[in-house]
């Protein structure tokens, strides 16, 4: 939240070297402040949606793992298939509750970190559409899934919406 360039820097090359994937985790710094507008989130949300669902997902995760230089990367990227449904629901849910309460979100900095960094993991999730493989990338945002599920919790105001709430999250 603070910003620090240097700091943040020292950190990724340090995970770096532990694991080259990362480097997904780069982006949240220069979108962590930034109050997105909601067109804009649904634009690159449906955007990434519609590439991974098209056959350049193939290509252009297959150009991803060859970047990594890492073998193991390279075979993930050629088990590419059919949709997952379920990852599928996931993206469209997330996206959908994200939009519904971004507004409370962005009223913190704290809440637009929060808000940003479950949009990451939303973007991330949706290049596993295709290849499950690559949902490994969106547990360096997971957490902020974790952060958000609660707040959305206590954004929702009637106590039946909760109440359905709680019980999908459990089922989840």
């Amino acid at each position: 939240l603070n910003k620090n360039y240097i700091k943040f820097t020292v950190l990724v090359v340090l995970a770096f070297l532990f694991h080259k994937s990362s480097i997904v985790f780069v982006p949240i710094y220069f979108i962590s402040t930034i109050r997105l507008k909601p067109i804009n989130m649904l634009a690159i949300a449906i955007v990434f949606l519609l590439l991974m669902l098209s056959p350049l997902s193939g290509i252009l995760l297959s150009a991803l793992a060859e970047s990594t230089g890492d073998a193991k990367a390279n075979l993930y990227a050629s088990l590419s298939g059919d949709v997952n449904i379920l990852y599928l629901i996931e993206v469209i849910v997330l996206i959908w509750l994200l939009l519904k309460y971004q507004k409370r979100f962005y009223e913190t900095r704290y809440g637009t970190l929060i808000a940003n960094g479950l949009f990451c993991y939303i973007i991330v999730n949706t290049m596993a559409l295709t290849n499950a493989s690559f949902i490994r990338f969106g547990w360096y945002y997971f957490f902020f899934l974790v952060l958000a599920l609660p707040s959305i919790y206590t954004f929702i105001a009637e106590e039946k919406a909760k109440k359905l709430f709680k019980n999908i999250v459990f089922l989840g």
